[in-house]
């Protein structure tokens, strides 16, 4: 659904898509992105009574064109991908108050991109494992092969990021740990 506004009155539209796929398509994914912008009506604007007006006077008129772009992938024959992590960093915070930054690489295999979401778990030594940090909806898009990301990490009060283990794993968009995740690794923390 589309939305689009005109005087500020919201209106929507259905736009409906089909897929033809042509025979003897080679087993890849196939990416391309959607970009739909609510134009304005140049019927409405000012900029046709200005042009009438024959001031000295400059003018200038912003118009901002609002507009989304949606990725389409379509997935052709067999396809895998294998991901892995690695080259962890982890940016201690400088400031009271502030959180520290947990920066590793996620690295891509395959012919199929890979997309999931992060769970980061800190087991200080001898407790039980606390959630410090989460993203979703990360992607690593074909043809690369690797993307750097940072998660800020949430340390609850009065526990410091020392003496234990960081454990990030990469799963399944809404899907838990136990079902299997895409890729997972443990940080020991001195």
């Amino acid at each position: 659904m589309i939305q689009h506004s005109q005087h500020c009155c919201f209106q929507s539209q259905t736009v409906r898509l089909m897929l033809r796929k042509k025979r003897g398509l080679v087993d890849v994914e196939y990416r391309s992105h959607m970009l739909f912008q609510s134009l304005p009506d140049p019927a409405l604007s000012d900029i046709n009574e200005m042009a009438g007006n024959k001031s000295e006077a400059l003018s200038v008129q912003l118009i901002p064109v609002i507009g989304i772009t949606i990725p389409v992938i379509v997935r052709q024959g067999t396809l895998h991908s294998s991901v892995s992590l690695s080259d962890f960093d982890i940016k201690q915070a400088d400031t009271v108050g502030a959180n520290s930054v947990l920066s590793f690489r996620i690295n891509r295999e395959g012919n199929s991109s890979s997309y999931g979401d992060f769970r980061v778990h800190f087991t200080p030594c001898g407790s039980e494992p606390v959630i410090e940090g989460q993203i979703n909806g990360v992607a690593v898009y074909t043809p690369l092969t690797y993307r750097t990301v940072d998660i800020r990490l949430q340390t609850p009060s009065g526990l410091n990021l020392s003496n234990g283990e960081l454990y990030i794993s990469y799963l399944k968009p809404g899907e838990s740990g136990h079902s299997g995740p895409l890729a997972e690794s443990r940080l020991a923390i001195p």
